[in-house]
């Protein structure tokens, strides 16, 4: 209760800080404090927006209002807001059909740490729909190792449900032999036929 009053403080750097504390408050009811973190994802301030998300979905709850809410974020202006909401989602492991359709873009974003989130939210989507295993695999080859090794790992979680990633995995190896990004494909072949 305490903090609040702090939500709507003029300043934002205390809104975000008060967002923070206020996950991590005891004693309030998830509802509370859900209730309270809702409009701030609607904040002028994009830091604020950013926090309110990660906090969001380090609570836990994927109901319907809070995935709703945060699915415009996925297309805001600020690549950090944009992570954090990817990554809330991908915390949820929340496959709805809305937000599969409005996350499989941002796997193709301009910004590496939003890709890199979106691959990790696919990764707990358990979703193998074939235009995101297409883009995870072309991930393989992306400049950035962090992603290449993101995209791998949804792929090698995507894989233990679709028989289509092995042979498209094998397939990727072969055509790219010589390639220098080839790393993250032969360790997720070894991970889908060996196993974690």
């Amino acid at each position: 209760m305490l903090y609040y009053p702090l939500l709507q403080d003029e300043n934002s750097n205390v809104r975000s800080t008060a967002t923070l504390a206020l996950g991590d408050e005891l004693g309030n009811s998830l509802e509370d404090v859900v209730n309270a973190l809702l409009p701030l994802l609607r904040d002028e301030n994009s830091d604020v927006r950013s926090t309110a998300a990660l906090v969001l979905g380090s609570l836990g709850n994927s109901s319907e209002d809070i995935v709703n809410a945060l699915l415009p974020l996925l297309r805001d202006e600020n690549s950090y807001v944009r992570v954090s909401a990817a990554s809330a989602l991908g915390d949820f492991g929340n496959s709805l059909e809305d937000v599969v359709n409005v996350l499989l873009p941002l796997l193709q974003d301009e910004n590496s740490n939003v890709r890199f989130r979106a691959a990790h939210a696919w990764g707990y989507f358990g979703n193998s729909l074939e235009e995101a295993v297409n883009v995870l695999l072309l991930l393989l080859r992306d400049e950035d190792f962090y992603m290449r090794w993101k995209a791998a790992y949804a792929l090698g979680k995507l894989g233990k449900k679709s028989d289509k990633i092995l042979p498209q995995v094998i397939q990727l190896i072969q055509k790219h032999q010589h390639s220098e990004y080839l790393g993250a494909s032969i360790d997720l072949l070894w991970d889908l036929v060996v196993g974690e």
